[in-house]
This record gives C-alpha cells, sequence and structure tokens, in this order.
C-alpha cells in the first residue's frame, strides 16, 4: 500500500506547546489497568496468553 493512500487514517501532528506530564498517580493507574487487563486475559480459557502461561507453568 502507498503511504500516500493511508495519510487520511494517520492521526494529525501534535500540536506544539506545553505538555502536561503524566502524574506518578496516573502512571499506577494505568499500570493497574495494564496489569488488571492482562490477568484476566491470563485467566480467560481460549486467549492465548492462557495457554502460554500454563504451558510456562508445566515446565
Amino acid at each position: 500500500m502507498d503511504p500516500e493512500d493511508i495519510s487520511e487514517f494517520l492521526l494529525p501532528p501534535v500540536q506544539s506547546g506545553r505538555a502536561r506530564p503524566i502524574t506518578k498517580a496516573g502512571v499506577d493507574s494505568l499500570k493497574a489497568a495494564a496489569e488488571k487487563t492482562v490477568t484476566a486475559d491470563i485467566n480467560r480459557r481460549g486467549s492465548p496468553l492462557f495457554y502460554r502461561v500454563q504451558a510456562a507453568l508445566a515446565l
């Protein structure tokens, strides 16, 4: 696919300016959400991650 064909799907460039830094609480909440998602994926049968963890535990 030609890069010009997908240009309409790309996000606009970030505008210059001062961006707010991510706070520690924000990082912690993102981390907790990611861990919750991964844990749910590990525990869900049929998930590729579930079978990888099961295989790793069997070693």
